[in-house]
């Protein structure tokens, strides 16, 4: 029983050894990598509710979503009434959004990619360059700390010259255990704090663990936020042929 004992506390301890050391060979953007794939996967389907707060309004977004890697997604909106059957299509940095009301496609121009997204703290950039923080930036780890009694790595993220983003600087601090990125800060090119963004609720879907709230504050814009609650979402699925196409924009997924 004390040999069983030894063993087993020699096992724990190898462990531990080996995932500190997987960790202590990690670079910034290793981590960065790791938690932006964190809400992919190889393909990914989720139902969520996003809710828009201003000082004037509030307002409440049920929708569908697909994605496949950080190049290719679709959303498809369920409610309120009048939005009902609004889709959008991303491919690489280019989006496309179609209207029922008006029986419109229209692909987002540049002069648009900044503006509110659905109403909402996030921006229609914020959408179509998935990948950005990974391409345009680079990566310093700055502290190891808490957050919220999480321990995480402090990670610090600069444009690098010439790439066509806003911010000054990201900063963002991801938790050790689990790759989740559970706060971030936008910087404008002042260098003043302009979004924080926050996640938690930690649940598992489809074997691994992710966030199912997260929420955007405006920092330029008191008393405005937006919430995304995930009601449901899946990962490393088959994804419906046809779903990442302009046509489905008029069709949405069936």
């Amino acid at each position: 029983m004390k040999r069983t004992a030894i063993l087993a506390a020699a096992l724990a301890l190898l462990l531990a050894a080996t995932l500190a050391g997987q960790a202590a060979d990690l670079t910034a953007k290793d981590i960065i990598e790791k938690s932006d794939d964190l809400m992919r996967g190889i393909s990914s389907y989720s139902e969520m509710t996003m809710k828009v707060t201003t000082p004037r309004y509030e307002r409440t977004v049920k929708m569908k979503a697909w994605t496949q890697g950080r190049d290719e997604a679709f959303i498809l909106v369920l409610s309120p009434a009048k939005d009902a059957g609004v889709t959008f299509l991303k491919l690489k940095r280019e989006m496309w959004n179609y209207r029922p009301d008006i029986e419109n496609t229209i692909k987002i121009p540049p002069s648009m990619m900044l503006q509110s997204w659905m109403g909402s703290d996030f921006t229609n950039d914020d959408l179509s360059r998935a990948d950005s923080f990974i391409v345009d930036y680079t990566h310093q780890i700055v502290a190891e700390e808490q957050y919220d009694g999480v321990p995480c790595w402090k990670i610090e993220m600069m444009p690098k010259p010439e790439a066509p983003v806003i911010w000054g600087k990201v900063v963002s601090w991801v938790s050790k255990g689990d790759f989740i990125g559970r706060r971030t800060e936008f910087y404008d090119e002042d260098m003043q704090l302009s979004k924080v963004l926050t996640a938690d609720k930690v649940i598992t879907a489809s074997g691994r663990k992710v966030a199912s709230h997260v929420l955007m504050i405006n920092k330029k814009k008191p008393g405005n936020q937006t919430e995304l609650i995930y009601d449901k979402i899946q990962f490393d699925l088959k994804i419906p042929a046809g779903t990442f196409t302009r046509r489905n924009l008029t069709r949405g997924v069936k």
